[in-house]
């Protein structure tokens, strides 16, 4: 029964991803299959936190996010990390 239940812990997708702290190539993939997941759980608006740092992640998520053709994205608000997330916004 236990092992059920962290798989399922393990599955589950939450309404934000945190990509604080890793290389691009790492935060890549899991950008990838993060909006992969929200897509078969039909979100409509999700937030990547990527940081201040040297933009090297901000400029990777948008980067990626303008080849996305069933969303749009902005940056966050005060109260969703500002400058250092972007609020995705599914079609």
């Amino acid at each position: 029964v236990t092992r059920g239940y962290d798989q399922l812990l393990k599955s589950s997708v939450g309404l934000e991803l945190n990509l604080i702290g890793l290389r691009t190539d790492e935060a890549k993939f899991r950008l990838e299959k993060y909006l992969d997941d929200c897509r078969l759980k039909h979100f409509s608006t999700v937030r990547i936190i990527h940081g201040f740092g040297t933009g090297a992640l901000r400029n990777m998520v948008q980067a990626y996010l303008d080849t996305q053709k069933d969303l749009t994205y902005r940056p966050g608000h005060m109260n969703e990390g500002a400058g250092g997330a972007t609020v995705v916004i599914f079609k």
